[in-house]
Formats: structure tokens, sequence, C-alpha cells
């Protein structure tokens, strides 16, 4: 299970902690932990649930990539960190964006910031269920028990079953879509210099 603490799932980004985007090294750094985190993530062989507790504004590829998404009535989906640092978002939202969403949807709301409440991402099939906050948790600890009861393999190959397709597009994604985001954050220092 994926759930965040208190009423958020992730809604902020420590941008100082990653250090001077626009040099190689550190670019290199976020280009090979970026690709490799959301691909791991994606490539776990066992069903993934995620809890989404609230605003879910940084990574929000995190949740949507779960098997099964319970979204708390308070939840908003949304990519605040790309715009806001003015970098494309090419780690991996935009592909997990596209396969849940849609591709125009998604295009619209990375273009114009926008965002989508838990009601929008359940009309859209990018979450099972929404319900209110305190039921969240409880609701998809439910689901997990569920789910561990049947024999691991059934549950593995479910997992690789409904995964395969959103895994390559992931690899073949991310490749371009980070070296794309370091070039962005490399001419912002080319921008402030000129």
């Amino acid at each position: 299970m994926l759930t965040g603490t208190g009423d958020t799932f992730i809604d902020n980004i420590d941008g100082a902690s990653l250090g001077d985007l626009t040099r190689p090294s550190t670019a290199d750094v976020l280009y090979l932990e970026g690709r490799r985190g959301v691909q791991r993530l994606v490539d776990l062989e066992i069903p993934i649930i995620a809890a989404v507790n609230g605003p879910v504004s940084v990574h929000s590829e995190y949740a949507l990539l779960a098997d099964v998404v319970i979204a708390s009535e308070t939840a908003v989906f949304s990519d605040a960190p790309h715009l806001a640092f003015n970098i494309a978002p090419g780690d991996g939202l935009f592909v997990v964006w596209e396969e849940v969403l849609g591709l125009n949807r998604a295009r619209a709301l990375e273009i114009t910031r926008g965002s989508f409440s838990a009601q929008d991402a359940l009309a859209w099939g990018a979450v099972a269920e929404v319900l209110p906050q305190h039921s969240v948790l409880t609701r998809a600890q439910e689901l997990a028990e569920q789910m561990t009861a049947r024999p691991q393999l059934t549950n593995r190959y479910i997992a690789l079953i409904f995964r395969q397709r959103i895994s390559r597009r992931l690899a073949e994604g991310m490749a371009v879509g980070m070296a794309l985001e370091a070039l962005t954050a490399a001419n912002l220092a080319y921008l402030s210099q000129a």
C-alpha cells in the first residue's frame, strides 16, 4: 500500500534538495534515480493499492500507477513543481497521465497547470473509489487483506499482466522525457546569464 501522512498524499517538494539541475552531474543523478524509482514501482510483482488521503500535487504518478486507487473526497491531483520551476514534466508523470486520463486531457491539464478532483478522477476512471478521508486507509487495508488471501502466484501474475503496457511506456518515455526535463533546466541557466 502507498499512502501519505496527515491530510496529504504528497503536496510539496524541497527544490533545493535536488541540487543545481543545470549541472550535468546533478541532472545525470536525477535522470538515473528518477527513471529507476518509477520503473521499479511499476515493475513490482505484487498488486499495489494507493490510499490517497488528500492532495497530491507532487508525483501524482506514484498514486495513479497503483492497481487500485482509493481516493479521499479531499484529494486533488495536480503537477505543481514542473511548470512552477519552468521545466518540462519528463519524469514519468506525462506517461502515467496519458495512460490513465487520456492523451488530450493529460496534455490540457499539464499545459494549463490544471488539477482534477477525486470526483473527476472517478468519472474518468483514474481511481476506483472515492470515500470520506477517515475511511480511505481502512478501505485500502480491507482490499489488501482480500488480496493477500489469494495465492502468491495469482497476485504476482495479475500485477504483471495489467502493468505490461505501462511498464513499456515508462521505459520508452522516461528515457527521452528525463533528458528533455534536464535540457529545460539547463536552458534556465542559459537564460539567467543572457
